[in-house]
Parts: structure tokens; sequence; C-alpha cells
């Protein structure tokens, strides 16, 4: 995958582009905005593009680095996800601190996303902040979540928001026709806009058979 494979989100990206080929990508990003539209796999996709060994401001389909982010096997690359109690607790961060501080084994900028960050609890929060207030060079915070007032202010002001708009139906449906996606129109019918819902339709079978 790439960039080329989130649909909609033209202007997100473009402002992720445009501050890679500056240098200046932020520290922290908030990717904010409907849930299952493509806000992690922007974040998996940006993990991508600023450790891949062959491409400028985008990710690859070839190299070692970004197969191993796909695969989520890469040791600098952690992705942070609600479990089954539903919320994100306090030793989920304690262990990506463990990690934002070592030196990276293998990628030029290690990558943390929190996904479904609205979940993390108070206490969670609470210990997020001194990563978020000194975060290393070689680091970089994601997190996703629909609305950053659900975090605590002093969290919610160390990152960089970017809002990631609802793509059109008409969109998803000409994308995908252009894939020569097969049963996309099933799962359009099903997931409508959700473009995150309809790629995991397509690529877990678990998923596809509930």
């Amino acid at each position: 995958m790439s960039f080329k494979s989130v649909i909609g989100q033209d202007k997100s990206i473009g402002i992720l582009k445009e501050a890679m080929a500056q240098g200046h990508l932020c520290a922290g990003y908030l990717f904010t905005g409907q849930d299952a539209i493509g806000k992690k796999l922007v974040a998996v996709e940006l993990a991508k593009a600023v450790n891949c060994l062959t491409s400028s401001n985008d990710a690859c389909d070839s190299c070692s680095s970004c197969a191993k982010i796909e695969k989520n096997l890469h040791p600098d690359i952690l992705i942070i996800s609600p479990q089954e109690e539903s919320e994100i607790k306090i030793d989920s961060i304690r262990q990506m601190q463990k990690q934002i501080n070592l030196m990276p084994y293998e990628a030029k900028t290690k990558v943390f996303i929190i996904d479904q960050a609205h979940l993390l609890t108070a206490e969670a929060q609470n210990a997020l902040l001194k990563s978020a207030e000194e975060p290393p060079k070689d680091s970089l915070l994601i997190m996703t979540l629909q609305n950053p007032e659900t975090l605590i202010p002093t969290l919610n002001s160390r990152f960089q928001n970017i809002y990631f708009g609802e793509p059109s139906e008409k969109k998803i449906i000409s994308f995908f026709e252009k894939e020569n996606r097969k049963e996309f129109k099933e799962a359009v019918e099903m997931f409508g806009t959700k473009v995150g819902l309809i790629y995991k339709y397509f690529d877990d079978e678990n998923f596809k058979e509930e």
C-alpha cells in the first residue's frame, strides 16, 4: 500500500507530504475525524514513508522496512489499540515509554501509533504527557481519535491536529472500480463511507465471515 490507497483524504496527506518534503514533521500528531475513514491507515503509511528505503514522501511495496511495517513486525514501530476492556490503560503507555527513549534498531524514525486514543484512561493520558512534552528527536507519536476535546487540555495542546473528513461514497466506488476490487459494491453497501471497514472486509477472512 501507499498514500495512494487512501480515499478522499488528499488535503490531510498533502499537509504531511509537504512537512516531510521540508523536513518539518512535528513530533506528535492528532488524526481526528469519524471512525474507520482512513486515519489509522494514513498513520501506518506515514510510518512507512518516513522509513522507506527506496521512495521519497511515500511508501513502496518492496523494501524490507515497508514490508515489516505492513505486517506489524517492525521492531521500531508500535501500534497501541484498545483491548477487550475497551480502554487503553497505563501499562500500554509504560510499554511505549520503555521503547521511545531507546535508539532505533533499524528505523530512521521510531513511530508510535495510539489508535482510538479517546479510550486512553485519565491515568494513561497523564503518563503520556511526559513523552509528549519531551519527545526524542528520532521519534514520531500519532494518535487517532474522533474528537481532540476528549483528551486532557495539557495533552491535546502538545500535538498538531489534522482533521480527516468523510469521503464521499461516489469517490469510494470510483476508486475500487479502478482497482478492480471484487465484491466492492457489496462492501460499500454494508459499510458506506467507512473505508477502514471496507479494507478489513477485503483482507480479513474472519471479519468477512462475521
